[in-house]
């Protein structure tokens, strides 16, 4: 690959982390492919601490320590996007752009409030409780992908496919009817 194509794959990863097949997944920015969930969640994150720290000791509102159950809130804040990216896994042609950047958002809102808390007190709850579930949530969601990709028939049952020839192309032949194994194929000539 040569210096040029590696330089502008490098700005793409930049601004999408997707590969060209699954472009779907990104929206046009100034002609550039952008991932959806990361155009939600960057800016909220971004707004979020900017917030956040700006209200930090403001009055009555400035109170920013954390409040119960708010561990839970934020989780949940935290379940779409991880749930959507379950099911990106598993169907990877399934959701739409508006769904990856809801829930982006959510997630970025949910990350700006962990980070300022862990800013305040470093290592103590909600936001520990929040970093747990996102990776055990990352861990679990994979695990289920798997599962459920492994699961799956497996379809194209009007085609065989033969041997890989050198160049890397299968040798397929449609079939009109049941498709017939490559030994009863020989027999049947």
């Amino acid at each position: 690959m040569s210096r040029d194509n590696r330089t502008r794959l490098g700005i793409r990863f930049l601004l999408s982390h997707h590969y060209p097949e699954h472009e779907h997944r990104c929206v046009s920015l100034f002609g550039r492919p952008v991932c959806a969930r990361c155009l939600g969640l960057y800016p909220a994150l971004i707004l979020g601490l900017v917030g956040l720290f700006w209200l930090d000791g403001r009055g009555p509102a400035g109170d920013m320590a954390p409040r119960p159950f708010e561990g839970a809130f934020l989780t949940l804040l935290v379940a779409p996007a991880l749930v959507d990216w379950v099911r990106g896994r598993v169907r990877p042609s399934s959701g739409s752009n508006a769904v990856r950047l809801v829930t982006g958002a959510l997630l970025g809102l949910a990350l700006a409030r962990v980070v300022h808390l862990h800013a305040k007190a470093p290592f103590q709850q909600p936001a520990l409780d929040v970093m747990l579930v996102l990776a055990l949530g990352v861990a679990a969601g994979e695990v289920i992908a798997r599962a459920l990709l492994e699961q799956e028939p497996k379809r194209n049952s009007n085609y065989t496919i033969g041997e890989m020839d050198p160049k890397g192309c299968s040798d397929v032949q449609v079939s009109e009817g049941p498709v017939a194994r490559p030994d009863e194929r020989s027999e049947h000539r």
